[in-house]
């Protein structure tokens, strides 16, 4: 059945490929691109610069182009959080995938008589769930774990069964313009995190030094500007000061997360606090007052209240929710 698809189109080849895959399938496809961020100097995803590539791929493509200009809540519902983070390291690329990528997109997708949102994303999404992309380099079912509750439209993620040399060789063949172009690295915006300074102590209590309280995160040993017999690391980041430990100190086995989405049952339950992190094995999943407490088998290190626990069972993404504490 022929369907009105809208391909959200970046201006990379990941995007552009998935597009022409949808033309393939005989629909109907339309493209759109979110402007977020920056100006037409700026080499950044979702900045201007590559709305103007997004817009190449889609004559190239000869398919509809629309842009939607979303800076400015982008600003204040991505950007200004992370600035003003002090006590907590939050995850920029999973709000503004949920938000928009995920919320705003089919909703207007939705507004505008579209069947289904085809992206290039490395993950795989049905009726059954949202699964990891079979390229475990560039899987990205944990940036998306909020889409397991959307049920407006249908999304298709076509790279999930495919790795990224299979996707550039597709554009080769496609002769698409950006077949070679390089992957977009790191965050899409680029501010520079100051924070206030903060005084650094030791495990006994012992002022070191002081820091920058945004430009520091759980775990990090480097760039402290200190000197000690043994190795220090950032244990954790109060409103007033920054406390320092050994490495044996920063070992925790639990967390509590809050704001869930999703379940948290399933046979071989793991958990992931980064997108390419090491899965942990759970032994205990339990809901407190304060949140969804996850216990793991194995005690693991530099992990930050803001940051994302997604739990899967096996490689379906089972839920998901920021922490608030680690113990």
């Amino acid at each position: 059945m022929k369907k009105r698809v809208l391909a959200a189109i970046s201006g990379g080849v990941d995007s552009a490929v998935a597009a022409r895959l949808a033309l393939e399938s005989n629909h109907e496809v339309v493209g759109v691109t979110m402007r977020l961020w920056g100006g037409r100097k700026q080499r950044r995803s979702c900045s201007t610069a590559d709305a103007d590539e997004a817009a190449n791929v889609a004559k190239s493509l000869q398919i509809e182009h629309i842009v939607l200009d979303h800076r400015d809540e982008f600003e204040k519902r991505v950007v200004e959080p992370y600035m003003n983070s002090n006590e907590t390291t939050p995850n920029p690329c999973i709000e503004c995938n949920g938000l928009f990528k995920i919320q705003k997109l089919s909703s207007w997708a939705v507004e505008n008589g579209f069947d289904s949102i085809i992206t290039g994303h490395y993950c795989s999404f049905d009726k059954t769930g949202l699964y990891r992309g079979v390229d475990p380099a560039k899987d990205q079912s944990y940036f998306m774990y909020k889409l397991i509750t959307q049920t407006e439209v249908e999304y298709i993620f076509p790279l999930g069964k495919m790795t990224k040399a299979e996707v550039r060789q597709r554009a080769l063949e496609f002769g698409l313009l950006n077949s070679e172009k390089q992957d977009s690295m790191g965050l899409c915006f680029a501010p520079t995190k100051i924070g206030k300074i903060l005084p650094m102590y030791d495990q006994n209590g012992n002022m070191v030094g002081s820091v920058h309280g945004g430009q520091i995160t759980i775990g990090q040993r480097r760039g402290l500007g200190i000197s000690s017999k043994e190795a220090l690391y950032v244990d954790k980041i109060e409103e007033t000061r920054v406390v320092l430990g050994t490495e044996e100190r920063l070992q925790r086995t639990s967390v509590v997360a809050n704001n869930w989405v999703g379940g948290t049952s399933g046979e071989n339950l793991y958990v992931q606090f980064s997108a390419h992190g090491r899965p942990l094995e759970i032994t205990t999943v339990f809901e407190t007052e304060a949140g969804i407490v996850l216990e793991t088998k194995n005690s693991f290190k530099a992990v930050a209240a803001g940051q994302h626990a997604v739990l899967y069972d096996k490689e379906r993404v089972v839920g998901g929710g920021e922490i608030v504490r680690t113990f």
